[in-house]
């Protein structure tokens, strides 16, 4: 009996994957091909996204009225639906300028905390070249990201297109892998 419900659910996994993997794949080449389409849709998923996450923490925030700090979630969402609406009316500049300015945060933020694990590597004795090497680097690629931002959308659509690609190929491995039987995967490996 568990056989066939395992051998049923084995087959959904697969078939999700396979369908998973082909959509990953087919995005990532799709950013590829298409990048103006894909920075048009960039533009357009965070704009959503803001606005979305902010109807949802603002109505979250309600729910949670009893507790204390309810209205910091309040505020978040009001915050989100504002920018949400704002990034509609000003599309596409303001969610494109969104999504520059998180990378240059994201690695100036990546380069002070590197900088600050060599700092105390060095006070209890360890070498700290490598942490300081990446945390400069870092440090770098913020102000290369802030000054050149078409440069960081690129390389924004290009690092998302390959995580989809590469993510894709591997989920349609896993299924391509995934055994008929179910008690494959529980039986020892065959001895050399």
């Amino acid at each position: 009996m568990w056989e066939h419900d395992a051998l049923r659910a084995n087959s959904g996994t697969r078939l999700v994957l396979v369908v998973r993997g082909g959509f990953a794949m087919a995005i990532g080449v799709l950013i590829l091909a298409r990048p103006i389409v894909a920075v048009v849709a960039l533009a357009l998923m965070i704009a959503v996204w803001a606005l979305v996450n902010g109807v949802s923490e603002t109505i979250c925030a309600f729910a949670l009225r009893p507790l204390r700090y309810w209205w910091v979630l309040l505020l978040s969402g009001t915050v989100g639906i504002v920018f949400g609406l704002a990034s509609l009316l000003d599309y596409p500049t303001l969610p494109l300028t969104f999504a520059v300015a998180w990378v240059a945060f994201a690695m100036l933020t990546t380069g002070l905390t590197a900088l600050s694990i060599a700092r105390w590597t060095h006070v209890a004795g360890w070498p700290g070249r490598l942490p300081s090497a990446l945390g400069v680097a870092c440090i770098l690629a913020a102000i290369v990201a802030a000054v050149y931002p078409a440069a960081t959308l690129t390389a924004l659509l290009g690092v998302t297109a390959a995580v989809a690609i590469v993510s894709g190929l591997m989920m349609l491995v896993g299924a391509a892998e995934a055994h008929d039987d179910p008690r494959a995967s529980l039986d020892p490996p065959p001895a050399r």
